[in-house]
């Protein structure tokens, strides 16, 4: 099934990268290297070297967020919220806005979505930096919460940003 082959592939990707040697620079323009192909990667759906990719880029410099929000965004692609989960919780420090949406992604992914929906509201910058994907991600939280009116409010917000959300008009249908 798929859900085997994504195990098998994060399994096998991290194998790989155990192997592989740390005897890498500590220099930004390495680590910025690894996120350009690593998103690179994940954008053609390539995920076991953009797995790689983004653990050279932690490896290089542990501190710096994106590595790890990139590794968290394949996990979910991979559909492996708990994964997401576990690699962000490494995260000390400040966080970003795509810290946060891709941690709400895997609330949503591991179906914890009063986590999402508390992690959303209690964000203050995520409605301005990408309001489209910050309404979708609450009426996932709340459908997911049989909060159905709140949902389609949520789904109303995004065609009004976006008549054509395809998204949207997907998850309003599934309302009804």
């Amino acid at each position: 099934t798929s859900e085997v082959y994504k195990g098998q592939l994060i399994l096998s990707s991290l194998l790989i990268i155990s192997g592989c040697g740390s005897n890498r620079g500590s220099s930004q323009a390495d680590i910025e290297g690894n996120l350009q192909r690593g998103d690179a990667y994940q954008q053609q759906r390539q995920f076991r070297a953009a797995i790689i990719e983004a653990h050279n880029a932690i490896k290089t410099d542990e501190k710096d967020l994106r590595g790890h929000v990139l590794l968290a965004s394949i996990y979910n692609d991979l559909g492996q919220g708990k994964f997401a989960i576990k690699q962000l919780d490494q995260v000390l420090g400040s966080k970003s806005v795509d810290y946060y949406f891709t941690l709400a992604k895997a609330y949503l992914l591991r179906h914890k979505y009063t986590s999402a929906l508390n992690l959303l509201i209690e964000t203050s910058d995520l409605q301005s930096s990408n309001a489209l994907q910050y309404h979708l991600y609450l009426a996932e939280a709340y459908s997911g919460l049989s909060k159905f009116k709140e949902a389609t409010a949520e789904l109303n917000q995004v065609l009004s940003l976006e008549p054509q959300n395809l998204s949207a008009i997907n998850s309003l249908a599934k309302i009804d």
